[in-house]
């Protein structure tokens, strides 16, 4: 009886240590973001470059992205805000990244706000909020906070 007592005690002992290590890997599991800059000025020649990378650790690859964000433009709210809206899947890196040209066009203008993203599901952790800006510079003055129409 003392053995099959230290057998289930053993193996009670290593499902614990199997469970502690899962839910302290589910607990440093985190998804990061970051941009190329927090203000764009899309009067350029060609528009503006905008990168966005989000990355996993651990890596979680080919699983889908959510995004949150709110779009305000200065007008009131813009139409190109998320609310949990999968925009893309992670690559073998457990990383997801644009590189896009915005064009110069008034609808892109305005401010981004809060803008977040989980990894895998909706319900998983965030990453820290990111917030930037898409303006056209004019030449008779400072055009951060409004974008022009043409």
């Amino acid at each position: 009886m003392y053995a099959k007592q230290s057998k289930t005690k053993r193996a009670l002992s290593s499902l614990a240590l199997i469970f502690a290590f899962t839910a302290s890997s589910y607990a440093v599991a985190t998804t990061s973001a970051y941009r190329n800059g927090d203000k764009l000025d899309i009067s350029q020649s060609g528009g503006a470059q905008s990168i966005l990378v989000i990355n996993t650790y651990p890596p979680k690859p080919y699983q889908p992205v959510y995004a949150w964000r709110q779009h305000r433009t200065h007008t009131g709210s813009g139409s190109l805000g998320y609310n949990g809206d999968i925009i893309g899947y992670t690559d073998s890196n457990g990383s997801l990244i644009f590189n896009v040209r915005i064009p110069n066009d008034s609808i892109y203008c305005g401010e981004f706000l809060n803008e977040r993203f989980a990894v895998g599901s909706a319900t998983m952790p965030m990453s820290t909020p990111l917030n930037f800006q898409i303006y056209r510079q004019i030449d008779f003055g400072p055009a951060e906070t409004v974008c022009l129409e043409y």
